[in-house]
């Protein structure tokens, strides 16, 4: 009888068949991704509460005046604050604050995405943390409406902040936004908000500040109470090597701090890169 022989199949239609099998398990896998990532993306925002980001009413301090106006004190309460508008503030120390906190500030829409994305799969891979990634206006947002978790940087956490960020964004004019962000934050020594860091340390408006007061303030925020220029002190509490810069009243006096040094100069040298300041200047 005569020999059947099996036909072999040709090895190019064996890669193609190892192909197209390769091909679907990749597209399953992003569908099964994605369905992943829109799952915990809707379980993280569908628990939050709604916001109005265009009726924020931030706390002052009270004044005390003689009869004819003259400012006698501030009542200090948990720190100071003056609201101030975005027209009130120096257009150096706006470019401070943009060059180390978010150089993109005037062009994103809320977060940036590519560093998210990526400081995401970082934190999953590492099993750690979100950090490094928060736009100046996730920094309001959390500011304002996640007091509560501003501590949290975990992945949930950042997404919450990235929803409320593009919330803030749709509602208010990005001028409105860097304003009511300067308006909050907290830099040291007492100082809730652009205004009083201007007075406390400087003695001036914030209309006023020039860039290197303006860089000087900008470090603040990441550390305030490691990186202030000055700390109160209480005067049975100054030592010998101490440098007292001035009075704050009967019982503190501020106390010069070194560690403000290497901040701010990194400060200055993101807005000579960015171009807010020349060579000369960053000299």
């Amino acid at each position: 009888m005569p020999i059947v022989r099996k036909k072999r199949k040709p090895k190019r239609r064996i890669v193609l068949t190892i192909f197209n099998i390769l091909i679907v398990t990749l597209i399953l896998s992003i569908m099964i991704g994605a369905g992943i990532v829109y799952y915990i993306v809707q379980d993280s925002i569908s628990k939050l509460p709604e916001i109005d980001p265009e009726n924020v009413t931030l706390d002052q301090n009270s004044e005390i005046v003689d009869t004819k106006g003259n400012l006698l004190s501030k009542v200090y309460g948990d720190g100071l604050r003056t609201v101030i508008p975005y027209e009130d503030m120096s257009q150096d120390v706006i470019n401070a604050f943009i060059a180390v906190e978010d150089k993109t500030f005037w062009e994103h829409h809320g977060f940036n995405y590519v560093r998210m994305l990526g400081a995401i799969k970082e934190a999953v891979l590492s099993q750690g943390d979100v950090s490094g990634t928060s736009t100046i206006t996730q920094q309001l947002a959390r500011n304002l409406f996640l007091t509560e978790t501003r501590l949290d940087y975990s992945p949930v956490r950042k997404i919450q902040e990235a929803y409320y960020a593009m919330i803030i964004e749709d509602k208010l004019p990005k001028e409105k936004i860097f304003e009511t962000y300067m308006n909050t934050i907290f830099l040291g020594s007492s100082a809730n908000g652009i205004q009083a860091a201007a007075n406390i340390y400087f003695n001036k408006d914030a209309k006023d500040l020039d860039y290197i007061e303006g860089a000087m303030l900008a470090a603040l925020p990441s550390a305030p109470t490691n990186y202030s220029p000055m700390i109160p002190t209480e005067r049975a509490n100054v030592e010998s090597g101490d440098y007292v810069i001035g009075e704050r009243d009967s019982q503190f006096v501020y106390v010069y701090n070194p560690n403000i040094e290497e901040r701010y100069k990194y400060v200055l040298s993101l807005m000579k890169e960015q171009n807010f300041i020349s060579e000369e200047q960053y000299n």
